[in-house]
C-alpha cells in the first residue's frame, strides 16, 4: 500500500495492527454495519460485493456486514440477508473472498429488531414485554421462545463462520431485541429475564454462551452496546457503563459502543450540526476498565480525527461509516498524502438514511454504481460547456473531466455553489461548505476552466460539441390565494431578514421544498424574533427524513416554535392570520411579516436560446434547470448525464 512520506508518522496509531480475539486486523479503522439496500430477496449480491471490495482495496482494516436476520421474526424488509438459512452462505462467502483478497478482515452482524420494526413475515413483532413503539403491539416472548431465539443467534453465527467471516457481532444496541431485554424502559418482565440488571442481561449472556458452543474461539465474537438510550425511562450513561463492564466479563473479544434507540435516532446517527465523535469520553472510560478492545463511532470524519481518538486512549478501533460512503477511497487517498481530495461527508443524511431504495450519497452520487471509482473514458473526447456552477453544474463538470472531456464551467456569480451556498447560511448547515470547497479544489485538479462572473452567452454554444444547462431555478413572487395585508417575503429575502425584537414572523410552507421552514424559524429566533410555521395540506417538514427531523424537534428552539400542520390560510391582515386546521379555525397574531416558501421554477430559457443559436450542439438541462428538486437529486442527475456524453 502506497504511503506518502510523513503520513505514516502522522497516522502512527491508525496504522498499528490489532488482535481482536484470534483475528489480527491490519489497522485500527473499521466500517461498522449499515444498511445499503443492495441485497435482494434475502441474499447477498454482486453489488454488495462491489461496494465492500472498493473499501477493502483502499486499505480499511475491518468491514462489518450489514445486519443479518437470525430468525424469521427478524425479517423486517425483503432484502435483509436471511442468515438463518443455509442458502445465504454461498453469496456471503463470495463477498468475503473479495474482501480477504485485499488483506481486510470481515465480521458479520447478527440482528433481531424485536418490537422496533413491523415484521413482514411473522404474525407480529416480538419483544420481552408487550409494549409498543409502533402501530403493532408486540408479542411477549415466552421462555421457550426466548430459548429458540438464543439458538437462532448461535445457528446464524455458525452460518456466518461457514461463509468465511472472521468474526461475528451481536447487535445489542439502538433499541433492538437484545437491548430491549437490557433496558428497564422496554423490559417489564417479572421472571428470570426481568427486574435486576443481572436478569435483564441474561438473554445476551445466554446468546454469548450459545455462540461460543457453536463456533468455539477460532472466530472473534463481539457486542454492539449502547452508552445511553436517550429516552425517558431508559438507561443513561451510569447504567450503560454497568452494562458494558458486566458484558466485558463474558467470553467476548470486543465491545463496540453506540447510543440511542429509534425514538431518539438522532443520537444513533448524529446528523449535520451535531458534535463530532460524541462517544469519545464514554468509550475512554470503558476502555480504562475492561480487558477487551473498545470500538468507537459516530461522526468521525477523517483519519486525522481517528488518530487523535486512538492516541488519546478513547478507543482501540474507530468506525468511519459515512466517511467511507462519501468516498470509498478515503483510506488510500489519505495515505497517499491526498487527504484534501477525499470527498467529505457533510452529515446531511439525504442519501444514506431512510430512503427505502438502494443507498446513495449527496457528495458521492456514484456510490453503489460501477462508476463509483472508475469513470469510463469517453469514446471521443468532446469540448463541453457547463452553464451554471451550483452543485449540479460542478458535479457534471467533474464527471465529464474525469472521462477525458475538455470542460469549461461558466458561473454568473462571484462564487460557485448556487442554492446550496444559500442553504449553508442557515443554522447548523454550514458543513455544506465543505462539499463546495472540495468541488472547487477538484475542478482545479481535473483541469476544468472555471469562469466566474460570466453568464453563458447562448451564441457561444456554437463553439462547443455539447452544453449542459445547470442554471438552476428562480424564485418567483408568491402567488397568494388568500387576502393579505402583511409584508410578503420569499425564501431568499427571508434569509437576510432581520426581525424586530420579539416580532412574530409567519412562515407559510406551501411545498415543503428542501425542508427549510424549521431551519428558517430557528434563524429568525436566533435573530431575536419569534416564528410560527404553517404547513399547507401536509405535516410540517413532511418530507424531511426522520433523523434530521428528530434532531430538529429535540433542539431547544423547537419548543418555542408554534407549528400548524394540514392547514389552510384564509386571510392575513396587518396583525393576525386566520387559519383553518382540521375543521377548526384559529387566529394567529403576527408582527406584519409573512414568509412564503414555494417551489421555484426551472431556468430553461438558456436551453431554448442556445438550441436556436447552435442547432448542431447537443444541449441538455440538468439539476434544478431540468426540474427543481433536492441537492441530492441534482447531484445524481448531473452524475448520470455526465456519463452519457
Amino acid at each position: 500500500m502506497q504511503v506518502h512520506d510523513g503520513v505514516r508518522d502522522q497516522l502512527r496509531h491508525v496504522l498499528q495492527a490489532i488482535d481482536i480475539g484470534p483475528v489480527t486486523i491490519r489497522n485500527r479503522v473499521l466500517i461498522a454495519s449499515h444498511s445499503t439496500h443492495y441485497n435482494r430477496d434475502g441474499r447477498a449480491t454482486t453489488e454488495m460485493g462491489d461496494y465492500y471490495e472498493i473499501r477493502a482495496r483502499a486499505g480499511v482494516g475491518l468491514i462489518m456486514s450489514e445486519s443479518c436476520a437470525v430468525h424469521p421474526s427478524a425479517q423486517t424488509r425483503p432484502h435483509i440477508v436471511r442468515l438463518y438459512e443455509q442458502e445465504s452462505i454461498a453469496g456471503l462467502r463470495a463477498i468475503n473472498d473479495r474482501i480477504h483478497a485485499h488483506g481486510a478482515r470481515s465480521f458479520c452482524q447478527l440482528f433481531h429488531p424485536g418490537r422496533q420494526f413491523t415484521n413482514i413475515v411473522s404474525r407480529a413483532p416480538v419483544a420481552p414485554s408487550a409494549l409498543s413503539t409502533s402501530a403493532d403491539r408486540p408479542h411477549e416472548l415466552s421462555t421457550a421462545e426466548i430459548a429458540e431465539l438464543v439458538e437462532a443467534f448461535a445457528l446464524s453465527a455458525e452460518h456466518a463462520v461457514r461463509a468465511g467471516f472472521d468474526g461475528v457481532e451481536v447487535h445489542c444496541a439502538n433499541g433492538y431485541l437484545p437491548e430491549q431485554f437490557m433496558s428497564p424502559w422496554s423490559n417489564l418482565r417479572h421472571d428470570e429475564y426481568g427486574g435486576a440488571l443481572e436478569n435483564r442481561l441474561r438473554f445476551v449472556v445466554e446468546i454469548i454462551a450459545a455462540i461460543r458452543r457453536r463456533i468455539g474461539h477460532d472466530a472473534a465474537l463481539g457486542l454492539r452496546v449502547n452508552s445511553h438510550e436517550y429516552m425517558a425511562g431508559g438507561y443513561g450513561e451510569d447504567e450503560g457503563e454497568r452494562i458494558c463492564l458486566a458484558l466485558a466479563g463474558e467470553p467476548i473479544d470486543y465491545l463496540s459502543i453506540a447510543a440511542g434507540v429509534h425514538a431518539s435516532i438522532h443520537t444513533s446517527i448524529p446528523p449535520m450540526g451535531t458534535p463530532l465523535a460524541p462517544l469519545r469520553e464514554f468509550c475512554a472510560r470503558i476502555k480504562a476498565q475492561v480487558r477487551v478492545p473498545v470500538f468507537t463511532s459516530h461522526r468521525v470524519l477523517d483519519l486525522v480525527m481517528a488518530e487523535r481518538l486512538l492516541a488519546d486512549g478513547a478507543a482501540d478501533m474507530v468506525s468511519m461509516v459515512r466517511g467511507h460512503i462519501a468516498d470509498g477511497e478515503l483510506f488510500a487517498k489519505t495515505l497517499r498524502g491526498e487527504a484534501d481530495r477525499v470527498q467529505p461527508c457533510v452529515g446531511c443524511l439525504q442519501g444514506c438514511i431512510d430512503r427505502g431504495v438502494p443507498m446513495t450519497c449527496l457528495v458521492n452520487p456514484g456510490v453503489g454504481r460501477s462508476s463509483e471509482t472508475l469513470s469510463l473514458p469517453a469514446a471521443r473526447p468532446l469540448r463541453i460547456a457547463v452553464a451554471g456552477g451550483g452543485v449540479a453544474g460542478a458535479q457534471a463538470a467533474l464527471t465529464l473531466a474525469a472521462r477525458g472531456h475538455a470542460v469549461d464551467l461558466y458561473e454568473a456569480h462571484p462564487q460557485l455553489g448556487g442554492t446550496l451556498r444559500l442553504a449553508a447560511s442557515l443554522p447548523g448547515r454550514d458543513e455544506f461548505l465543505r462539499l463546495l470547497a472540495w468541488q472547487e479544489r477538484e475542478l482545479a485538479v481535473r483541469g476544468v476552466t472555471v469562469k466566474l462572473n460570466t453568464p453563458f452567452p447562448a451564441g457561444a454554444a456554437a463553439g462547443y460539441d455539447a452544453l449542459l444547462v445547470a442554471t438552476g431555478a428562480s424564485e418567483h413572487p408568491p402567488a397568494l390565494d388568500f387576502p393579505c395585508a402583511a409584508r410578503v417575503l420569499g425564501l431568499r429575502a427571508a434569509l437576510s431578514y432581520q426581525p424586530a425584537q420579539d416580532e412574530t414572523v409567519l412562515i407559510v410552507d406551501r411545498s415543503d421544498f428542501r425542508h427549510l421552514a424549521l431551519l428558517l424559524a430557528r434563524q429568525i429566533m436566533e435573530r431575536g424574533g419569534r416564528a410560527v410555521v404553517i404547513a399547507l395540506g401536509q405535516p410540517v417538514a413532511a418530507k424531511l427524513e426522520r433523523v434530521n427531523k428528530t434532531a430538529l424537534v429535540a433542539q431547544a428552539f423547537y419548543k418555542q416554535v408554534r407549528t400548524v400542520s394540514f392547514a389552510k390560510v384564509l386571510a392575513v391582515d396587518a396583525h393576525n392570520a386566520r387559519v383553518q386546521h382540521e375543521g377548526w379555525e384559529l387566529d394567529i397574531a403576527h408582527g406584519g411579516t409573512l414568509v412564503v416558501i414555494d417551489k421555484p421554477q426551472a431556468n430553461d430559457s438558456l436551453e431554448q436560446a442556445a438550441s436556436a443559436a447552435a442547432p448542431q450542439c447537443k444541449i441538455l438541462s440538468i439539476g434544478d434547470a431540468f426540474s427543481p428538486r433536492s441537492s441530492l437529486e441534482a447531484m445524481q442527475d448531473a452524475h448520470t448525464v455526465g456519463h452519457t456524453l
